[in-house]
């Protein structure tokens, strides 16, 4: 199963918003995001990503 995450980044700070079962969710919940504040003075910072429920992530490891 396929779900969407809403995200949104401003000078390295990043807050994940919700998780949605479609693009247009995610993107609807974007829309009422941006006429609150914070969110609606960087419209540029919002990501929606898509993830997969259920699949193993970050399986490289990581470098920090």
């Amino acid at each position: 199963m396929k779900v969407y995450l809403l995200w949104h980044e401003h000078n390295k700070d990043e807050k994940l918003l919700g998780v949605f079962p479609s693009p247009e969710a995610a993107a609807n919940a974007r829309e009422m995001y941006l006429n609150l504040p914070g969110f609606r003075d960087v419209p540029d910072g919002f990501i929606i990503d898509s993830y997969v429920v259920g699949e193993w992530h970050w399986t490289e490891g990581y470098v920090t």
